[in-house]
């Protein structure tokens, strides 16, 4: 799983830079068209067929974890064709987007149904294959700064319970423990 965490994550970059250079990516996947699939007759197929294309799947994957709304719709659509690797992939995308977006992640994760949901105690607990301890508190301070603005009181207890995951986080294992 960590293996191909790395190589996602190397995917990720180097399709980023791909995408920006020829813009080819983001011109013919929007949200709003992904979700159309995933609502279709083929939508486990259209599902399959997006893990199964390293490109496709890293450019997604960079979408969802950026926390837009409608990138996090295609996260709970996808969840509900995912297998146990692809769950991962989610959850730790989901965990990126909380740092950025942590009143629509908690919303989304509020609202969310179906038979496979995202679990809070997933998605707080920072499911990220960290480059190593340092990034790792940079992450967890920043994601607790993020969180500690939300204010709604409809997701006040979700938000405590992912201050309080974020902060039983051990940093105090040796570094090649993060990785």
């Amino acid at each position: 799983m960590i293996r191909r965490r790395a190589v996602l994550a190397i995917v990720l970059a180097i399709s980023t830079i791909g995408i920006m250079a020829n813009g080819s990516a983001d011109t013919r996947m929007t949200a709003d068209r992904l979700l159309k699939q995933l609502q279709g007759p083929q939508a486990a197929r259209y599902a399959s067929s997006l893990y199964d294309d390293p490109e496709n799947w890293a450019y997604v994957s960079n979408e969802i974890a950026s926390g837009d709304v409608h990138w996090l719709q295609v996260a709970t659509s996808l969840k509900q064709y995912s297998d146990a690797g692809f769950s991962e992939d989610l959850d730790t995308d989901l965990a990126m987007a909380l740092a950025r977006r942590p009143k629509d992640v908690l919303t989304m994760l509020q609202h969310q149904s179906g038979p496979k949901r995202f679990e809070a105690k997933f998605v707080c607990a920072a499911p990220i294959p960290s480059p190593g301890k340092v990034w790792l508190k940079r992450y967890r301070a920043r994601t607790i700064q993020a969180l500690r603005n939300v204010r709604a009181p409809k997701l006040r207890s979700l938000r405590d319970y992912c201050l309080q995951t974020l902060r039983k986080i051990d940093l105090t294992l040796p570094a090649d423990q993060y990785r």
